[in-house]
């Protein structure tokens, strides 16, 4: 497992590092946010960008390490899922689910998205392990690092309750909520969990950007009718099979000529509870319950976030009626050949393709490679031109920030304009009594009746004439940058906005 985990690494975290072309837009907006520590970020919960600051503070900023953490989030849950099932199932099929996992796409080339999602994978596997492990033992100490399991998956995505709700179906089907060592470890649970959460909510809601209003807006958005929005339910579930369809057919392979299990297959002891309709009712509930919900309450979803909800499918296939089989040693070598070498294969598409898997239903985005270091120069440059104070803050689109970031580290700090409650994180009057440099990768569009349409254009509006950066490359084409100073107010404190 140590070598699946090292190429999951070698090609999702070193060479996507290293080669990557055109990031993800989420991992931008992670660069960004992690220029500083907060409780809270906005519409989403903290752990990720407490990862990458955290990575940032040892390592130096870089966008690089964006492929390396999400990369190591997928290995994480490859080798926890390994050293869960592996007394659960034995060695054998330990492995063979462990080796199918990252065939899943969320586990492959979703890596290159470092968001919150992403992250989620091995903080909910966490979680679904502490929990089979509360059932298993009650002892009041399990039940308390579930509550911070549950926690963790909580300040990944908030979404982490559609898995808790799983959890619930399973503990009423079972009939193991009416125990009172049940309820009472669930207590220790929740306190547990409210404990290491409050931080966070108290800091977050009741914000401008808190994450209830941005989940309410991203599931029920106005632009969508309940027909899109019944059609996106459909289409969530249909490409959920396709992200997992690699692991699928690999299995269904391997299983042509694969012994059957056992009828009754011993369980190993002092577990308390039967395996196979755990996995079924905590690994595809979250699922179903997603599609349930949303066709009965007129939700839109994006596949996206669902990429937690197939942790524990292949376990299940491995290990649970009426799929389960025995893994021999040929079958796992076949197994191991095949699923590693399929990291490469995928690797290689997502690069040539520019960052993505090749659609055929689809064009492929076409997004800008991030801005040369250079122009980090430019913009200090131009500052230095028209004020002697020090320059706090620049703004920007998303991919140009985050690469200015990365050059500034955090002085100064880089702020995306065009952030849903920019004028909230950075109020008009702050902006004038600092000054601030404003950059963007096209001539400023100036919409004076509705300036939200360009928010770049309209800070554009009160700065000096733009500077033009242009950086020639024998590579590619030449890209000019648009630089706009706009000086402190003179007599006006600047109090920076934290």
């Amino acid at each position: 497992m140590l070598l699946l985990a090292l190429v999951q690494m070698a090609f999702w975290g070193v060479l996507s590092a290293f080669w990557h072309v055109a990031p993800q837009d989420d991992s931008f907006e992670q660069v960004l946010l992690s220029q500083e520590f907060a409780l809270a970020y906005g519409k989403h919960p903290p752990l990720p960008t407490w990862l990458l600051y955290a990575t940032n503070q040892v390592f130096g900023a870089s966008i690089g390490a964006t492929f390396m953490l999400s990369a190591l989030c997928s290995a994480a849950t490859v080798l926890l899922l390994y050293a869960w099932a592996r007394p659960l199932v034995g060695e054998p099929r330990a492995a063979l689910a462990a080796l199918l996992a990252p065939c899943v796409e969320f586990m492959n080339a979703g890596t290159t998205y470092f968001n919150h999602n992403t992250v989620q994978l091995p903080f909910a596997l966490l979680a679904i392990v502490l929990f089979h492990r509360a059932l298993t033992r009650m002892r009041l100490a399990d039940w308390a690092w579930l509550g911070v399991g549950a926690a963790l998956a909580m300040l990944a995505k908030f979404s982490a309750v559609v898995l808790f709700a799983a959890f619930a179906v399973y503990l009423v089907w079972s009939r193991r909520i009416f125990d009172a060592r049940t309820l009472r470890g669930l207590g220790v649970a929740l306190l547990v969990a409210a404990a290491v959460l409050a931080p966070h909510l108290i800091a977050a809601f009741g914000a401008v950007s808190a994450p209830d209003k941005y989940a309410a807006d991203a599931l029920y958005p106005a632009q969508f009718d309940r027909l899109e929005r019944l059609k996106s339910v459909w289409n969530f579930g249909i490409s959920h099979l396709s992200k997992v369809a690699p692991a699928l057919l690999i299995f269904f392979w391997l299983r042509r000529r694969a012994p059957p299990a056992p009828q009754t297959a011993p369980q190993p002891a002092g577990q308390a509870l039967a395996l196979s309709p755990f996995l079924a009712i905590v690994g595809f509930g979250p699922l179903l319950l997603t599609l349930a919900i949303a066709a009965l309450s007129g939700a839109y979803l994006l596949v996206g976030w669902g990429t937690t909800f197939h942790v524990v499918l292949t376990l299940w296939l491995v290990a649970a009626r009426p799929f389960a089989i025995e893994v021999p040693a040929a079958l796992l070598r076949r197994a191991a050949i095949v699923c590693i070498a399929l990291q490469p294969l995928l690797w290689t598409l997502v690069t040539a393709n520019g960052g993505t898997l090749p659609n055929l239903r689809r064009w492929s985005p076409v997004r800008e490679t991030p801005a040369p270091p250079e122009l980090a120069d430019a913009v200090r440059r131009a500052w230095a031109e028209h004020s002697t104070a020090p320059l706090r803050y620049v703004l920007a689109e998303q991919r140009i920030g985050a690469s200015l970031a990365v050059q500034f580290r955090g002085a100064p700090r880089v702020v995306d304009a065009r952030r849903g409650d920019f004028a909230t994180l950075l109020p008009a009057a702050v902006r004038a009594a600092c000054g601030y440099v404003v950059v963007t990768g096209h001539a400023p569009a100036h919409d004076r009746v509705s300036p939200a349409t360009d928010p770049l254009g309209a800070l554009f509006d009160k700065t000096a004439p733009p500077v033009v950066f242009e950086m020639r490359s024998h590579a590619a084409a030449a890209r000019k940058f648009f630089i706009g100073v706009r000086a402190p107010t003179p007599g006006e404190v600047c109090t920076p906005k934290r």
